[in-house]
């Protein structure tokens, strides 16, 4: 730590720790007229998570199936849906501790952020200039302000970021400290378990670590990065159910065309480009992230290649020790890890995954949160002005896609959740000693929008249809939940009887022997 009085960096502190949950409370109160405890979950992403954590919450391991067109993992002990296990077990053990609410996610995320924050300035220690530059990048950080009050895993995202950062900055500081190398890889396996693209830091941890000097030890590096990263990805497709998707293509081309596979990932890559730039397409708040995210790319590129140092802290504060400061090893240390950490993360985004609907907004703004984080904490400073006018000129746009994000979410009568559980309760009750599929309901994707999802009993798992083309009728569930434009698509079974209308449409149930504990849970149909 500083040797300069914790009296003078008191206020960026503070910042660091709080300023994010200050500034969403603020605009939810001011713009929404609500608050974090009245954030209930409204997209269909964020309702499913809300379901996972529910039937962890009730039943670990043992409760209903959460996976899409009924489509489960390899893993047999595994009853989650695309993300995997890791993330219901977390919130569900810690409502098992607190309370299962509507808000739960937001409310554990909140803490999470703020425990995360403490444990950054513990590791890193920031003098006043590096602490008020940190100040700065996390109270304008828009993806954090924009999904704090959701119940999506992003906000546990930029918490592991912090802690990701936290450790990296130690190691940047410490290559050789062996405690500190050993943490940079757990931390990042354990982010991974979460999210699986957190793999790629290995990479850039593996470079400050190891600072290969000619080809050959670029080739050992990117190889050695590459056998635990794919490693991360073979655990992910055994533990997370299958989800159509580009990179399932690509693998599924790749075992009888591999040429093809390749000039599909070729053709995306080419377009990716262009769409990842392009001003038309997406909000201005996607956009101002993007460029932001090439401003430090190419700031981590240049300082990487080139032979000029990076401009640092100039000079001293008062009672400010020189210790505090990065040389310039450091730096260049500090700009490689951003480079290839950006490079990592954008290659992959840009190559197989999406553009669109802020699916790459949500994958790659972690990522640049670790870098930005790290060149605050070790003082680093010739990015920030590019960056703060992008963050400034993002806020315009940010806050009312705030308002615009959250006041459906405060905005919906809670009340209606407490009558929907009531009522489910009498019709769709977790039973403990029947099979999985007996506790699962199937319903299309379109219809779980709505914070009464929240109503379902715990431990009862929502299978959601993708395209009814793609499920099976009848299913494997026990129960079926249908609207009017479902049956307009499919034939109904025989075998589905009508049981009740409810808020979310039909329910049905099969009228056959129930799937007992007996069958084998996870044979596939």
């Amino acid at each position: 730590m500083s040797a300069e009085p914790l009296a003078r960096r008191i206020v960026p502190l503070l910042l660091i720790a709080f300023g994010p949950l200050a500034s969403v409370s603020l605009l939810l109160g001011v713009l929404c007229h609500g608050t974090l405890w009245d954030c209930a979950a409204i997209w269909h992403d964020e309702t499913l998570y809300w379901n996972e954590m529910a039937v962890y919450h009730r039943a670990g391991f043992d409760g209903g199936y959460t996976a899409c067109n009924e489509a489960i993992a390899r893993a047999p002990w595994v009853h989650f849906a695309a993300h995997g296990p890791i993330y219901p077990a977390l919130l569900g053990t810690l409502t098992r501790a607190t309370a299962l609410v509507p808000a739960s996610i937001p409310l554990i995320d909140a803490a999470l952020v703020v425990a995360a924050s403490l444990l950054w300035l513990a590791i890193v220690r920031p003098n006043r200039r590096q602490a008020w530059t940190a100040a700065f990048v996390v109270n304008t950080f828009w993806p954090l302000i924009l999904y704090l009050p959701t119940s999506m895993q992003e906000a546990l995202h930029y918490a592991l970021a912090l802690v990701i950062a936290g450790v990296a900055t130690g190691l940047i500081r410490n290559p050789r400290d062996k405690r500190l190398q050993l943490a940079a890889v757990l931390v990042v396996v354990a982010a991974a378990q979460i999210r699986v693209t957190w793999g790629w830091l290995l990479l850039p941890l593996g470079w400050v670590v190891w600072q290969p000097g000619n080809w050959r030890h670029w080739l050992a590096l990117l190889v050695g990065a590459a056998i635990p990263i794919g490693l991360l990805y073979g655990e992910a497709i055994w533990l997370y159910a299958p989800f159509p998707n580009f990179m399932g293509d690509v693998l599924d081309t790749l075992k009888h065309d591999p040429p093809a596979a390749v000039a599909m990932v070729a053709r995306r890559a080419l377009k990716g480009v262009g769409h990842y730039l392009s001003p038309t397409r997406d909000t201005w708040v996607q956009l101002g992230l993007r460029y932001q995210v090439v401003l430090i790319t190419a700031a981590g590129c240049y300082h990487l290649l080139s032979r000029q140092q990076p401009r640092l802290d100039a000079g001293l504060d008062d009672g400010e020790s020189p210790e505090a400061l990065a040389d310039a090893a450091t730096a260049r240390r500090a700009f490689g890890f951003v480079a290839l950490n950006m490079l990592s993360i954008l290659a992959f985004v840009i190559s197989f995954y999406d553009i669109f609907d802020w699916r790459d907004y949500r994958v790659v703004a972690p990522h640049l949160f670790v870098s930005v984080l790290v060149l605050a904490g070790i003082g680093a400073r010739n990015w920030l002005p590019g960056y703060a006018v992008l963050a400034v000129l993002t806020a315009g746009f940010a806050l009312p896609q705030f308002a615009e994000f959250h006041r459906p979410r405060v905005d919906f009568d809670q009340a209606k959740i407490a009558e929907f559980a009531d009522e489910m309760n009498q019709l769709v009750p977790f039973d403990p000693q029947a099979s999985p599929w007996d506790n699962t309901i199937v319903i299309h994707m379109d219809h779980v929008n709505t914070p009464l999802v929240a109503g379902i009993p715990p431990g009862v798992g929502l299978a959601p249809v993708l395209a009814w083309r793609d499920q099976a009728l009848p299913p494997r569930s026990r129960w079926l939940i249908l609207k009017p434009q479902d049956l307009a698509q499919i034939a109904l079974p025989p075998v589905l009887e009508k049981v009740a209308e409810t808020r979310l449409g039909d329910l049905y149930r099969r009228a056959d022997a129930s799937v007992g504990k007996s069958e084998s849970a996870n044979a596939q149909p």
